[in-house]
């Protein structure tokens, strides 16, 4: 699955101020869910991202709320944050929007 984003605010910041845009790649799979889940799966598996503050890591469903819900990305050089996932389903060939909600560590105020 790829995740483009095309701005992110906060801590992912050019050296001009101006929000760095960056490219996400979320290879998931399916695995039993280990939170409530309407189909009792859940998406689990590595990321690789172009911004220089969280290359690459790993990501795993938080919440379902719907068709969508929460995932969070743990980076790899430290911190994560959450996306918000506009439909679960979408990302099996069609679209939708995520954004990013929160951040811990370094990524803490990481937003777009």
């Amino acid at each position: 699955m790829a995740v483009s984003v095309p701005r992110a605010s906060g801590g992912a910041r050019a050296a001009s101020g101006t929000p760095l845009s960056f490219q996400l790649v979320f290879d998931g799979i399916h695995v039993a869910a280990t939170i409530p889940s309407p189909s009792g799966l859940q998406h689990q598996g590595p990321f690789t991202s172009n911004a220089p503050f969280c290359s690459e890591g790993s990501a795993v469903d938080v919440l379902f709320q719907g068709e969508g819900g929460q995932r969070r990305f743990t980076c790899a050089s430290g911190g994560d944050f959450v996306a918000q996932i506009s439909s679960f389903p979408a990302e099996h060939g069609g679209s939708g929007s995520w954004s990013i909600i929160g951040g811990s560590g370094p990524l803490a105020d990481l937003r777009g």
